[in-house]
């Protein structure tokens, strides 16, 4: 028996001449814990590396541009099983993959657990005002 998609996995179309249709799919937990780290050692690399320097804004500039262009490829493995050429993926594209990544992954079930968690107190602490 085949197993039913997960309605969570969307369809993006990318490319800048010819566009391809690409599936985003939902993280699983290890996933979104790994792409957080992923994340997070790029944020500790860039703040070492500006506690170092002296960046003029056009070199600051750059160099986020740099380290977003490089890190793509690696995102991408995250999210899709497909290969994406990042001569083939517009600005448009990529933040439109971000939103539904972050959607999806973070904000949602973030409003979620925050109901939950209100719900909870207003169990478990009846008389306390919720915020």
């Amino acid at each position: 028996m085949a197993g039913k998609m997960n309605p969570r996995i969307r369809k993006v179309d990318v490319g800048v001449r010819e566009l391809k249709s690409i599936q985003i799919y939902p993280l699983s937990i290890k996933d979104q814990t790994n792409l957080v780290e992923f994340f997070t050692s790029l944020m500790d690399k860039f703040f070492g590396e500006m506690r170092d320097k002296q960046f003029s804004n056009a070199e600051f500039f750059s160099y986020i541009a740099e380290t977003i262009t490089e890190n793509i490829p690696e995102f991408m493995k995250f999210v899709t099983e497909e290969t994406v050429d990042i001569d083939n993926l517009t600005n448009h594209q990529l933040s439109e993959i971000i939103k539904i990544v972050y959607t999806d992954n973070f904000e949602e079930p973030g409003k979620n657990i925050q109901g939950l968690l209100t719900n909870l107190k207003g169990v478990m602490f009846p008389g306390m005002k919720t915020a």
